[in-house]
């Protein structure tokens, strides 16, 4: 994957200084072409700029006469590198290694391009995918607003979103052995697993964050917008989302362009990514021929399908949240009080989540999914009463189905933590209760159909009480949360 991906810097005035940086994609190897985000235009350009009219209006490429003086410099990692360790023992259960700690020893070498702007340009698809689903007036943010200085320029970002900028590296030499990146066939399946790679914090230490890579899976898509998991950090906008098809071949599907996502002002884990044949569609590049590019049909991997089917939206007034369907001929479903077969979890298992977050009946998405791992299992009596995940949880996802790799129902999702004093969510942090506590009163209910049955679904323990409350029954020094 990283012999495709480069770090790009660019200084629009008339200095040596690089005032932004981004991930970039090489598109185009035998050419030279790289794509970034045009979020690197951002201290370049007012809300007054021509530039954005003509963007807006035009459906072709803007070219670079609004940056007369840009300079761009694009920097990879060469593929050889120097002989740093040396084996001195491999005993058939561990390999121990030294570290060559010689004083001609340097950081790794990195390789630097120029490179000129072929232009910029909008992918119309997917601005009004954004503007659906990601309104102003839905308290939409992309930037950190936990940072202090906030002279940042909401209408400048949300401008800049749905655009990319086009470039063609100079004094480039094309390498045979360098691997063309695949594109996609057929449709995005909810679930996919998917690697992020970008560098971290832009400029910072390429050295140390150049084309890092992170997992995660699809959580959601429509049209041309892609939510993942995959942890994605300032910097790698216009870094690359790859797949493997089952041949393990990579498959490149798309750009990211938000490592940070929040709604109003609470933290979303989720990525934003634009499918690249969107990308390609509007570059008018022949580079995806017509089988070659993503359905806008939403579909799910096959070990999650039955999960997902079984998760509703439920809505009471102008509130919704979900509903996991337990018995669909009678029309039976179970969620959590406050929207209104039997697996057990281990710590460590791998563990998806599968609710209706963000997105109400209005946006008309399927539920979306997010991947973890069970972070804890907490017992009374050793009886399972709480499933902590990894998952990020948002609001709208409670009474949504926590299921294993294999698809099968664990426990049905209640919240994420909160701090009460400052207001900041921890999608990360979330609870759930296990399926193996409530399924007996369910059973019994689903045979007799005695309504009664169901009031053993209310708490009877204080000691469970006060774990759901997060106050401690042990002989501590009492702490009081702010959880």
């Amino acid at each position: 994957m990283e012999e495709n991906m480069c770090l790009v810097g660019m200084s629009c005035m008339d200095n040596n200084s690089v005032d932004a940086y981004c991930s970039g994609t090489i598109l185009e190897v035998t050419k030279g072409l790289v794509l970034t985000h045009a979020s690197i235009l951002y201290n370049s350009l007012s809300n007054e700029s021509h530039f954005f009219k003509d963007l807006h209006n035009s459906s072709h490429v803007i070219g670079s006469r609004y940056f007369p003086d840009a300079k761009a410099i694009v920097t990879f990692q060469p593929k050889k590198v120097n002989e740093t360790t040396k084996s001195v023992s491999n005993n058939g259960r561990f390999h121990t290694e030294i570290l060559n700690c010689s004083n001609s020893q340097t950081t790794p070498s990195l390789a630097h391009y120029p490179a000129d702007i072929l232009g910029v340009f909008r992918v119309d698809e997917f601005a009004k995918t954004l503007q659906h689903l990601m309104p102003n007036s839905e308290g939409w943010k992309f930037w950190d607003t936990s940072l202090e200085d906030h002279d940042i320029d909401d209408a400048k970002v949300n401008l800049l979103l749905p655009c990319f900028v086009l470039l063609k590296l100079q004094e480039w030499c094309f390498e045979k052995e360098t691997n063309t990146v695949t594109r996609p066939r057929g449709m995005l399946q909810s679930g996919t697993p998917v690697y992020a790679v970008g560098t971290p914090f832009g400029g910072l230490s390429p050295q140390v964050f150049l084309n890092s890579v992170s997992q995660g899976i699809i959580c959601n898509t429509s049209g041309s917008l892609i939510l993942t998991d995959a942890r994605c950090i300032p910097g790698m906008e216009g870094g690359a989302l790859f797949t493997h098809d089952h041949h393990e071949k990579r498959k490149l599907i798309g750009i990211i362009v938000s490592s940070l996502c929040w709604k109003n002002n609470e933290w979303i884990g989720l990525a934003i990514v634009c499918a690249l044949p969107a990308i390609v569609h509007t570059l008018k590049l022949s580079l995806v021929s017509p089988h070659d590019r993503v359905q806008s049909k939403q579909d799910v991997v096959p070990h999650l399908a039955q999960a997902m089917n079984c998760v509703v939206l439920v809505k009471v007034g102008a509130m919704w949240g979900s509903g996991v369907i337990i018995d669909s001929s009678e029309g039976i479903l179970l969620t959590c009080s406050h929207v209104t077969k039997e697996a057990s979890s281990r710590r460590g298992d791998e563990c998806f989540v599968i609710g209706h977050a963000l997105y109400g009946d209005e946006a008309r998405l399927r539920p979306s999914v997010m991947a973890g791992v069970v972070s804890k299992v907490t017992r009374v009596n050793n009886i399972p009463v709480m499933i902590q995940t990894t998952c990020a949880v948002h609001g709208g996802a409670s009474g949504g189905a926590l299921v294993s790799s294999t698809g099968k129902l664990l426990g049905i999702v209640i919240c994420n933590a909160k701090d009460t004093q400052t207001g900041a969510s921890y999608p990360h942090v979330n609870m759930s209760v296990p399926l193996v506590t409530v399924w007996p009163t369910i059973q019994q209910y689903l045979k007799t159909k005695d309504a009664s049955v169901l009031e053993h679904l209310n708490i009877q323990s204080n000691a469970v009480t006060s774990l759901w409350a997060l106050k401690t029954t042990e002989p501590f020094t009492e702490y009081r949360s702010k959880l």
